[in-house]
């Protein structure tokens, strides 16, 4: 059990589980938070191609996502011989078996999810196929609702932690 002391001074016990899920919100809040503000700053650096596959460091560097975002995207990417349209190429190597990094179809898909859908958008995108054409409709998406997005919505949402507590006792 965890003793926690609100922002008013009232002190509120938790048990470890419910802790964990406070904790857990509270970081996803500042997460969304920070992503959105680099969203808001460097939405220009986005690139809507859907095939290329970016190193991470462009994503933290050029865009400003926070890091832990950016790892949770990257991964390795391996080339599929037998398909011209799944056989990795760069500028560097030429082909390449694998390469690790941030797909920009996945990264424009987690961003438009994380700012929110406009409905159109959404609807549109639901019924496209092709990478490039989605990626598209994704970074139009996430510029239509960065635009709205003012500095409230910047900031961390402040989550009661008694909340948490009571979710528990009345379940």
């Amino acid at each position: 059990m965890l003793t926690m002391r609100k922002t008013n001074g009232e002190t509120i016990k938790l048990k470890n589980k419910q802790f964990k899920k406070y904790f857990a919100d509270l970081m996803d809040s500042q997460l969304r938070s920070e992503i959105l503000k680099a969203l808001k700053q460097n939405v220009k650096e986005l690139d809507g191609d859907g095939h290329s596959i970016e190193d991470p460091k462009f994503y933290i560097n050029n865009v400003g996502l926070p890091t832990e975002f950016v790892f949770g995207v990257a991964q390795k990417h391996y080339s599929d011989f037998r398909n011209p349209k799944s056989t990795i190429t760069n500028n560097k190597f030429g082909v390449c078996d694998y390469v690790f990094g941030v797909s920009t179809l996945s990264m424009l898909e987690r961003l438009a999810n994380i700012v929110g859908w406009d409905s159109e958008l959404r609807e549109r995108y639901s019924n496209l196929s092709g990478r490039g054409f989605m990626a598209r409709v994704c970074l139009d998406n996430i510029k239509k609702q960065i635009e709205s997005i003012n500095e409230k919505d910047l900031e961390p949402e402040y989550i009661d932690p008694s909340k948490y507590m009571e979710a528990k006792t009345n379940a």
